[in-house]
């Protein structure tokens, strides 16, 4: 764990507050995410299948948005797409701490999980970005972090909850609107989207005969001087995707990172 810290550190800020925003987001998230059903059906009476409608939307509206919302990334800017999901996940865990009737709880549901697929390409493809050539190695210390939450969030929910369901969903809220200040306070050009300028910029070109910027970042240089958030990788079927776009479309089911050299050696091609 110690070699872990020391990774962290080796990294520049903005890398070190995405690790650490997503120790904080898979805390909160999994110190919650467990326990809703039990909350649902034994303090509220609801029926199995209204439980079941309830925590399904949170599903749909999360893996069903992941595209989408990775594309909009691209095209608005990485940290934007983090801060509205922090802020739709606060939202979210605090409506279900107070709610307790269905037309309440499944918006509040839905949020929950639309938040997810605001953050989570953004945030991957804004770590890649930054990382330049210590992408693999950013993306494995980032995993850590992801997993780390995994394993301790529910420990802290339990704990929590046996004092008060609406407890945890309170402190998980306050994690994320913690998150929302720090993010908010750091200040750095990239993951703003198409803001950075190619103009006068010495033209080079990428395999596929692109211009790209002279920062060596890897971003594409487009029509009227401005860059694209970064280098595309490919679809299935031979389609242009840009970070987040290309990491929505292999995520998995578990939000890992697709760090795998073919998915990489497909990226490039």
């Amino acid at each position: 764990m110690r070699a872990t810290w020391s990774q962290l550190w080796s990294f520049d800020r903005p890398i070190r507050l995405l690790m650490v925003n997503q120790l904080t987001i898979n805390l909160g998230f999994y110190m919650l995410m467990p326990y809703p059903a039990d909350h649902l059906s034994s303090d509220l009476g609801l029926a199995a299948r209204l439980v079941g409608l309830t925590l399904g939307v949170r599903n749909l509206s999360q893996q069903g948005m992941f595209l989408v919302c990775g594309s909009l990334a691209d095209r608005l800017g990485y940290k934007p797409m983090i801060l509205t999901g922090l802020a739709l996940r606060t939202v979210g865990f605090t409506l279900l701490g107070v709610a307790d009737v269905l037309p309440v709880l499944v918006p509040a549901s839905a949020l929950t999980g639309l938040a997810g697929a605001f953050f989570n390409p953004a945030a991957r493809a804004y770590l890649a970005q930054e990382a330049g050539e210590r992408k693999v190695e950013a993306c494995a210390a980032f995993n850590v972090f992801y997993q780390l939450g995994i394993m301790v969030g529910p420990l802290i929910g339990l704990l929590l909850g046996g004092i008060a369901f609406q407890l945890t969903c309170l402190v998980a809220a306050g994690l994320f609107a913690m998150l929302i200040l720090a993010q908010a306070s750091t200040r750095h050009g990239l993951g703003q989207g198409a803001v950075d300028t190619c103009a006068g910029a010495r033209p080079r070109a990428d395999a596929d005969g692109a211009v790209l910027h002279p920062d060596g970042s890897g971003r594409r240089c487009e029509p009227g001087g401005h860059i694209s958030a970064g280098r595309p990788g490919r679809l299935r079927g031979g389609h242009r995707a840009h970070p987040a776009e290309h990491w929505a479309a292999h995520a998995g089911d578990h939000g890992d990172l697709p760090v795998r050299d073919g998915h990489h050696r497909r990226a490039r091609r």
